[in-house]
């Protein structure tokens, strides 16, 4: 009968404890152990990675990820968190069949990376799945941006199952700088994925993130707008692309959200009666008004220049007649504004009174 793996310790240069095991067919891997135990600990622990190992490699579809993941912290918890590891193993290896993550399965896998877990929502899946409890997301192309850019790298490869208040607050001090609001965009994604995987994902018991984690708004800053000259001198500067000049211009005199523009569609606007229908939008409030004087007139000449589009073709598109990203859209805005010559100082000052213009904040 073959010798069950039990692991192996050593210790790297620095003097720190490390244990080795098996995560694959001839695949091993390293894990630091609390620098804190002693000894006759370490070896305890190594035989608790280790066996945790063989259980994880003997679970099907179990990816090498997700076992790096757990394995790594059943190596440094203590008390409950490590309490919690083992019984996130226990839930992974559970899985069995359900391990792999497909779209148009019936519910989510029990061992379901954090990475994968957002893709599910941002797709769309998770509402397709659960229709009374989740909602297809509106701003889905700034969360996609900031799941991809932040929260990814940092803790993508954790299972939900395991997914700590350790790791959110790794994720949250690895944010670069940026103004509360942007940090609490962030924090509230991970709230709102701990919250679906309560329910009605059922991939936790308790949400680990606590109430007050999401960081403080705090007072609000000033905001600045163009004045009427400067919005002509920008839609006149032929050094900026038309198309951004039209959707800029349109910004202006109707006010919504960059990313609500973008998703208009030609059918949108009444272009004869000089009306526009919001139906879709952050808020999930229906809204519908008369557009500015011009207007009508501009997106008429805006459309014949495109050919007349269809219908449902987007309201706006970019120089290779894609619909718009709203990612950087208020650099480019501002970077806009200085290429036409404008440099009021207040319109780029950033300082904790002040912030700088963004392309809605000139209705």
């Amino acid at each position: 009968m073959p010798r069950r793996p039990t692991g192996s310790l050593f210790r790297n240069d620095a003097g720190r404890l490390y244990v080795r095991v098996l995560v694959g067919d001839n695949d091993r891997e390293s894990f630091p152990l609390d620098p804190k135990l002693t000894e006759k600990q370490a070896e305890q622990r190594k035989e608790l990675v280790a066996d945790l190992a063989v259980r994880l490699r003997a679970s099907r579809n179990v990816t090498r990820d997700a076992i790096v993941a757990l394995l790594e912290r059943a190596a440094v918890r203590e008390g409950r968190a490590l309490r919690d590891v083992i019984a996130a193993v226990d839930v992974v290896c559970r899985g069995g069949a359900q391990a792999k993550v497909v779209p148009g399965g019936d519910s989510v896998p029990k061992q379901v990376t954090v990475q994968q877990f957002g893709e599910l929502w941002t797709s769309g899946e998770l509402a397709r799945m659960y229709p009374d409890h989740v909602k297809p997301k509106r701003s889905v192309e700034q969360d996609v941006y900031r799941l991809d850019r932040h929260v990814y790298p940092m803790a993508g490869r954790v299972p939900v199952a395991a997914f700590t208040l350790d790791d959110a607050e790794r994720v949250m001090r690895a944010l670069p700088s940026m103004s509360p609001a942007s940090r609490r965009h962030i924090a509230q994604l991970l709230h709102r994925m701990m919250a679906m995987a309560v329910f009605p994902c059922c991939l936790l018991a308790t949400n680990p993130l606590p109430r007050g984690f999401l960081p403080k708004l705090g007072p609000a800053k000033a905001k600045a707008c163009l004045y009427p000259d400067e919005d002509a001198r920008m839609l006149a500067c032929t050094a900026i692309p038309l198309c951004w000049r039209v959707l800029w211009g349109f910004l202006n005199r109707e006010g919504p959200r960059i990313s609500e523009a973008a998703r208009l569609q030609i059918q949108d606007v009444d272009l004869d009666r000089g009306a526009l229908r919001l139906e879709k939008n952050k808020t999930n409030d229906p809204r519908a008004w008369a557009l500015s004087p011009g207007v009508p007139q501009a997106l008429r000449a805006w459309l014949a220049l495109r050919g007349n589009p269809p219908p449902s073709a987007p309201l706006f598109v970019n120089e290779d007649g894609d619909r718009f990203s709203v990612e950087h859209a208020a650099e480019r805005f501002r970077a806009h504004l200085q290429l036409a010559g404008i440099d009021r100082p207040e319109l780029f000052e950033d300082s904790d009174e002040r912030q700088q213009v963004r392309a809605h904040d000139s209705a």
